[in-house]
């Protein structure tokens, strides 16, 4: 009965637009259509995450470190205050 809710969603959002069929090859491979692969920013050797939750599958790239680098960084914090926590903890770890 499960495989027929899933049928029917899958018509339901068919109809809406909102969906994009793939295939899954002979050997697993998933073949996502071109527009999905425009929207993730997927090129050729993308490396790419997949995870399951809740039942379903997501796909994101993982950035390229030079864009990462790009970004502002998220710690707000001084190399010094860094070692002088680090120092701190030590201190109070030994006692």
């Amino acid at each position: 009965m499960d495989n027929f809710f899933i049928l029917v969603k899958y018509f339901i959002l068919e109809m809406s637009g909102k969906t994009y069929k793939g295939r899954v090859g002979s050997k697993g491979e998933l073949f996502p259509p071109k527009v999905i692969r425009e929207k993730l920013g997927l090129h050729p050797h993308t490396v790419v995450i997949y995870r399951i939750k809740e039942g379903k599958l997501i796909v994101e790239p993982v950035p390229k470190i030079e864009d990462v680098l790009k970004e502002p960084p998220v710690v707000k914090e001084t190399i010094k205050e860094f070692h002088e926590f680090r120092h701190k903890l030590s201190r109070e770890a030994e006692t």
